[in-house]
């Protein structure tokens, strides 16, 4: 599917007059003005699909809620399309060190998204190990898929913890 020439069109003319509103300001912070049209960005996203539309979704949710879930999937779908990995176990071609995927459509931006998704997800959830990160990603994938809400992957001695955890209210 196109997407409309509207969509594209507005965002570009949004952050051409954020940029001369704020002159000489960070690119961090012209994202952050941008962020409250985050619905178009979205829109953008999911209508063209490219990974150029997701990377301009995934920098803004970088620069204003980074380690969000939002961020963490919108982190390995952008890799999904770099990649071309597009199906149910397209988690076997990740490699978590950010090394280049044989085969991948975009293998320099592949490479990137990798690390960036990674990332994402350390934000989020903590190191979880080189050997763990495919087992979550594959969560954050059945959560992108199915429309699932976000997961807990707390180990299951942390839950234990907590549950036997006495608060106290000062």
């Amino acid at each position: 599917m196109q997407i409309p020439v509207g969509i594209g069109s507005a965002i570009t003319q949004l952050e051409a007059r954020v940029r001369d509103c704020l002159g000489q300001r960070s690119v961090k912070q012209v994202r952050g003005v941008c962020a409250g049209y985050l619905a178009l960005y979205s829109s953008r996203a999911q209508e063209e699909g490219s990974h150029t539309a997701v990377a301009e979704h995934l920098k803004l949710l970088e620069a204003v809620v980074p380690g969000s879930f939002s961020h963490c999937k919108i982190a390995l779908e952008h890799w999904r399309r770099c990649s071309g990995y597009m199906d149910a176990d397209c988690l076997r071609n990740f490699s978590a060190d950010g090394a280049a995927c044989r085969g991948a459509k975009h293998p320099l931006e592949a490479a990137w998204a990798q690390v960036s998704c990674v990332n994402a997800h350390r934000l989020r959830y903590g190191d979880p190990g080189m050997m763990r990160v495919p087992d979550l990603l594959e969560h954050t994938r059945r959560a992108i898929d199915a429309h699932e809400e976000e997961f807990c992957v707390r180990p299951e001695h942390e839950v234990q913890q907590l549950r036997n955890a006495r608060f106290v209210l000062m």
